[in-house]
C-alpha cells in the first residue's frame, strides 16, 4: 500500500478512536469497499454506528446535514446509511418527508444486511 494511503488509514483510526465521526465514516467506507484495508464489512458497520455516535456528539441534530452524510454513504452503498436516510425520509427529519423513498431506502438496507429494516 502506497505511504499516503498507510497514513490516511492512520490518521483515520486515531480521529475514529478519539470519537471524531467522520473519521469513523472514512474508515467504515475504506472497511466497506475494502479499499487501503481489508474488506470487512460487518466492521463497516460497527465503524458507522461509531461514526453516529461521534456526529451526534459534535453537532445539535442538523438533520439536513445527516441527510447529506447519509446520502454520500448510502450511494457508496453502505446499508446502514440507507436505513438510517430511510428513517429520516419517514420521519421528515432534515428532507420533506416521502414514505416511499423511505421503503425504498429500507428494502436497501435490509439486502444489505441491515435486517432492523426488514418488513418494513
Amino acid at each position: 500500500m502506497p505511504h499516503d494511503e498507510q497514513r490516511a488509514v492512520d490518521l483515520f483510526r486515531h480521529g475514529c478512536d478519539v470519537g471524531e465521526g467522520s473519521a469513523c465514516f472514512n474508515l467504515a467506507s475504506l472497511h466497506h469497499e475494502g479499499r487501503a484495508v481489508p474488506l470487512d464489512r460487518p466492521r463497516s458497520i460497527v465503524l458507522m454506528r461509531a461514526s453516529c455516535a461521534g456526529f451526534s456528539e459534535q453537532v445539535t441534530r442538523d438533520y439536513p446535514r445527516a441527510a447529506q452524510l447519509l446520502e454520500k454513504g448510502c450511494d457508496g452503498d453502505v446499508a446502514l446509511s440507507c436505513g438510517a436516510l430511510g428513517d429520516l425520509y419517514a420521519k421528515g427529519l432534515g428532507v420533506r418527508q416521502d414514505a416511499k423513498r423511505a421503503s425504498t431506502l429500507w428494502r436497501r438496507a435490509c439486502a444489505g444486511g441491515v435486517t432492523a429494516h426488514c418488513g418494513h
